[in-house]
């Protein structure tokens, strides 16, 4: 475990300073009231302290709802070698005066959360914060504006001591923080009238979250708070914090360890189980179901704010309702840590209704409660339902299913089980300890009447389903009924999300109130049961939204198995009269497409022991880690390397891809279509994030001939086989392709060359600044050069741009471009221009350059796989030494919308193998603009004066083409497969720099600042990049504000930024797991 002494030896000067601080943060504090042109409405007062409690995860012992499970009892109760559920903690609470002696009760529901703090635009917060802990604590606040000596954020930004009082409060000491709500950290028009942000601990933030200092803040529109902080515009207001709280990482593990029975091997801190059992699944700190009162009536208007902060990711579900989130209507919400999202709520169906997180992992490990809707006074609900009444024959059916029937990968080429591919570690049955391609699962199946005699026919629309049930489609208005039969050897049932039911149509088990008594609308072997749905006006899809919301129904009688055994399937829900009443497709779409994207774990299915039986007998050991990877099959609607079929799509129609996911931790997709851009939320994209419970519906209008791939940019997932193929061709009359009527040819000559690149000229971290050389510090594996590891200097590969086609000269960058780091040079352009780059390889070996986003055909793609073309032009692989001109379009599809910044950043990368070549450096930012926004060289003649363009990702020095002469230059006693030399080539980084080591990230104050925010890489790779000290706009079809932007493997966001607080500000990946490995800048506004 760390010691803290060094953080606690930095302020020794405080306490020599604590009464001039004292004195002189109030005169701070009277100047920043009063300064800024800033016109105080009012100013809300809050006493708040930090405290040392004891705080119970599981407070009645047992999950209430289920009873005991083996997880509970393995890792919730207290034993020689487990703390069980019961740690001391640190919490924040709230009392009535400066005594600090009346606390303020808060209610039950919110758990381990400090009290909620409230504000409207116009008003300054002011928290007089008492520290009652035995350590140096903060508060810091997200999305309010504050001074350097209001942040409460401790690190490396210029400051002097005198400054840094807010930073880290003494036990026993008190500081008070104010801080405003002015109009740019206000909510714009188009968001709700409240929006969330978090306030935790800033000392060492990830030990302090963890150990449970943190709470919500609300920053309201003005008029909408009473005067006692209440809101006037809501019924109720509920906030839940899901969260892995991982008290391995607490400042209290040490303490909380002598709660075991046996101290000693509790302090094992590296058995895995040891590790498991102080990493709690939570919401607001409770777990299985422990959480209190969660509460609302039916018919009633409710606000959810939802948060995280440490790691992973959660789509939030609450059984039978559905939310408004961002004017899109929705059944499931995403969020990542430092995520804060607000959604509305009509409760409806009085019952009890699951709440959990979709990410399966976690809901098996104890992220589920319980919300009550309850039958109220004075509120109704009236689902006026005049639609038609929609029945369905589904039956569920055992079979065998093959994730790849061609046994081909015809994505790439080649067989699945040739040994010298990473599939055959899923394909391959030679050794016999295989199970292989074929599984045994249950499927849901059409049939034409009640009888069950007869299967729907399968059209040719319909064959690119694969695994999933038939689409379901209804309209608002309507009543669906459904009718399933199961004709499988265990009790399945069906759930559909976004729509109204009664509890007792809910499928699922409930547990009654005696031992062992269960209940619930679940389809027994052998029986038939009618499950009645209805879509009443108050689940319509929003103006904002497409025609048809995409949904996924599946059998939630168990969760987890039943999805993972196959039972899952696409459901549309539309504005009225969209669906022709005779072939009950969308009457405006050419074509619906449904991809499921999935991790399918075998091992999870109920059918595993039936598959080792009858393909692996004997030799299958579900114990053994090998085997277990090799029954996880990266997917797409069930089939892996290209095999899925019945892709094809016409030139010049309208196509729905109705995307939605469903797994685990590595759950995580990014979905991206190469050839033709689609429209996500009125924003045009070529990628777009899904992940477990979650879906979108992206309109293509198909414009580019020939076969594309669609791919899962998880590196991890591209090379496991989640990915396909579709065919754009003409389908009969005529085709006209893009030609732009006007625009500029702009010309770019870069080359790749191989350099030594440096991660970390400074070596310090820049949040605590001590010295990284230090090999008791936690990142010294980051930065350790010695004959075992390479340090922070490796031989990598690097676009750079040259002056023209002699390729003689490189172009030195200017002072506002070198923040690019290990990045390519930007490449510009505005809508209806034409890009030339003139790419030269003076690397060893073939690599070419692909652009995310635009227009181009097959000879100048950029990407090598089975497209038919077999790279006749040679643009997927430019060989050493050889020259190659990339002509790339850039139709209205590829550049802003209507309600989209003037420019919209992307990514460029090299193709030939992106997955290596990426992380060997190859990547560099692309920029498209609306018509007339750029200048001939690239400059902006708009508002924006700065652009920063910015990379977050864990590159991945193992799978570098450079690793062996890397260890031969720099380690040559290097073991590759030692697990510390392979994390130690794990650069969590921003740009090709670790530990706030870019430069050059300046602005100045009254300036306009354009973001470009991109990612990628693996499963690893979620980030949220926080900025302190201010706040932007992000714009996707509408206007928000935040100070945490989300980006994933292969996805892209802009932000808009106007720079008006002074100072140097970090700016991190708020994953803390990241922070900790270097994934930190700094930026100056001067």
């Amino acid at each position: 475990m760390k010691n803290d002494q060094s953080i606690c030896a930095k302020f020794i000067l405080m306490t020599l300073l604590e009464v001039f601080g004292l004195v002189y943060s109030r005169n701070v504090h009277m100047q920043m009231e009063a300064g800024d042109g800033f016109a105080v409405r009012n100013i809300r007062e809050y006493f708040i302290a930090a405290e040392k409690v004891n705080w119970d995860y599981l407070p009645m012992g047992t999950d209430p709802l289920e009873g005991n499970n083996s997880y509970i009892d393995k890792f919730l109760r207290n034993g020689p070698d487990m703390i069980g559920s019961k740690y001391s903690k640190y919490v924040y609470k709230q009392y009535t005066n400066s005594s600090f002696k009346t606390e303020i009760p808060k209610p039950d529901w919110l758990g381990l959360l400090g009290p909620i703090i409230r504000g409207e635009v116009g008003e300054i917060i002011k928290v007089h914060f008492r520290n009652k802990a035995d350590r140096v604590l903060s508060m810091h606040p997200h999305g309010l504006r504050y001074n350097k000596n209001n942040e409460g954020s401790m690190y490396m930004d210029g400051t002097s001591a005198v400054n840094k009082t807010d930073d880290a409060v003494l036990p026993g000491g008190t500081y008070t923080y104010v801080w405003k709500i002015t109009e740019r950290f206000a909510p714009t028009a188009d968001d709700p009238n409240c929006i969330p942000w978090a306030y935790h601990s800033h000392v060492d933030p990830d030990r302090e979250i963890n150990a449970g200092l943190l709470g919500m803040l609300l920053t309201c529109k003005e008029g909408v708070l009473t005067a006692d902080g209440q809101r006037n515009d809501v019924d109720k207001e509920l906030i839940l914090y899901y969260d892995i709280i991982d008290e391995n990482e607490s400042w209290l593990i040490n303490e909380n360890m002598q709660r075991c029975k046996n101290v000693s091997a509790c302090h094992n801190l590296m058995d895995d189980d040891t590790v498991e059992n102080n990493r709690k699944y939570v919401i607001n700190g409770y777990v299985f179901n422990n959480l209190p009162n969660l509460t609302a009536c039916a018919g009633s208007r409710v606000a959810w704010h939802f948060f995280s902060l440490s790691e992973s990711y959660h789509p939030i579900v609450i059984h039978g309702q559905t939310f408004v989130y961002r004017q899109h209507r929705a059944s499931v919400i995403g969020i990542w840590p430092a995520t804060f999202s607000s959604a509305m709520m009509t409760p409806l169906n009085p019952g009890n209704w699951t709440v959990t997180c979709f990410n399966t992992k976690h809901n098996a490990r104890g992220m589920q409660s319980n919300f009550r809707v309850e039958q109220c006074s004075g509120y109704t609900v009236q689902e006026m339902l005049s639609g038609r009444r929609r029945e369905y024959f589904l039956a569920v059916e055992e079979e065998v299913w093959d994730y790849a029937p061609t046994g081909q990968n015809q994505f790439d080429g080649g067989s699945l089980t040739n040994s010298a591919r990473l599939s055959s570690k899923y394909f391959s049955t030679e050794s016999g300890a295989r199970i292989g391609k074929r599984y045994k699962k249950a499927r849901y199946h059409s049939y034409t009447d009640a009888g069950f005699r007869t299967k729907s026919r399968i059209i040719e629309e319909e064959r690119h389903l694969g695994i999933l049930g038939p689409v379901i489609r209804a309209e608002v208005g309507d009543t669906i009924a459904i009718n399933l039969m199961n004709s499988a050897t265990r009790s399945y049932g069906i759930y559909l999300q976004g729509v109204s039911m009664e509890k007792r149509m809910e499928g699922t088990w409930e547990k009654g109130n005696s031992q062992g008594d269960f209940h619930g609308h679940v389809i027994l072997p052998g029986h038939v049961g009618t499950y009645i749905y209805t879509v009443p006006g108050y689940l319509a899809p929003t103006e904002d939204d497409p025609a048809c919301l995409t949904y996924m129904y599946y059998s939630a009688v168990n969760v987890i198995r039943d999805i993972h055994s196959g039972l899952i399937g696409p459901l549309l829900i539309c504005k009225p009269e969209t669906l022709d009443p005779v072939t009950n497709t969308q009457k405006y779409i050419d074509k619906d497409v449904f991809l499921f994207y999935s991790s399918i774990d075998e091992n999870l299915s109920w059918y595993i022991d039936d598959n080792i039986a009858t393909y692996a007998p004997g030799k299958g050991n579900k114990s053994d880690p090998d085997f277990i990877e090799s029954n996880i099959m990266r997917s797409i609607n069930g089939r892996a390397y290209g095999n899925l079929e019945g892709l094809n799509v016409c030139a010049g129609n309208r196509v729905a891809w109705h995307v939605f996911s469903f797994g685990e931790s590595e759950g995580i997709h990014g979905v991206s279509f190469l050839g033709n851009n689609v429209m996500i939320s009125k924003v045009h994209r070529d990628s777009q994030l899904v992940m477990s419970g979650l879906s979108f519906t992206a309109l293509m209008h198909v414009q580019n001939l020939g076969h594309w791939g669609i791919i899962c940019h998880n590196n991890n997932h591209f090379e496991q086989g989640m990915k396909a193929l579709y065919n754009a061709e003409v389908c009969g009359g005529s085709y006209t392709p893009y030609i732009p009527s006007s625009g500029t040819i702009r010309r770019y000559y870069i080359g790749a060359i191989e350099t030594n690149w440096n991660y970390a000229l400074i070596t310090a971290n820049p949040l605590t600044g001590e010295n990284l050389s230090d090999a008791n510090q936690f990142g010294n594996m980051y930065i350790r050069h010695d004959e075992k590891h390479i340090g922070t200097t490796y031989y990598k590969v690097q676009y750079s741009e040259f002056t023209d086609s002699s390729f003689t000269l490189v172009k030195k960058r200017k002072p506002e471009e070198l923040h690019l780091g290990i990045m390519g040079p930007f490449i510009k352009a505005e809508v209806g221009d034409t890009i030339e780059v003139i790419f030269k390889n003076f690397a060893t070996r073939d690599y070419s350059i692909h652009p995310q986003g635009l227009l181009y055909n097959k000879s100048n793609e950029g990407m090598i796989y089975n497209d038919g073309t077999v790279d006749d032009w040679g643009d997927g692989a430019v060989s050493p030494g050889q020259t190659y001109t990339y002509r790339w379009k850039v139709p209205p599809s590829s550049g802003p919308g209507e309600n989209d910044p003037n420019c919209m950043g992307s990514i460029y990368h090299s193709g030939t193998n992106p997955v290596r070549d990426t992380n060997s450096g190859l990547v560099g930012p692309l920029v498209i603009c609306r018509k007339g926004v750029l200048t001939h060289d690239g400059q902006r003649k708009d508002q924006v004066k700065s652009e920063f363009a910015l990379l977050f990702s864990v590159l991945d020095e193992n799978r570098s083409w450079y690793l062996s002469k890397n260890e031969q230059k720099f380690a040559p006693l290097a073991n590759e497969q030692d697990d510390t030399f392979m994390e130690s080539n794990l650069k969590s980084s921003i740009n090709g720099y670790i530990f706030a080591n870019i430069p050059n990230l300046n602005a100045s104050v009254g300036e306009n600042i354009a973001w470009y925010i991109m990612a990628l890489g693996t499963d690893d790779d979620i980030h949220t990049a926080h900025f302190h000290g201010h706040t932007f706009i992000h714009r996707a079809s509408r206007a928000h504000t935040g100070d945490v932007i989300e980006v994933f493997p292969g996805t892209y966001e802009t932000v808009e930024m106007f720079a008006d607080n002074p100072g140097t500000w970090v700016l991190h990946c708020h994953v803390g797991k990241h922070t900790k490995e270097g994934m930190v800048a700094l930026y100056t506004i001067e």
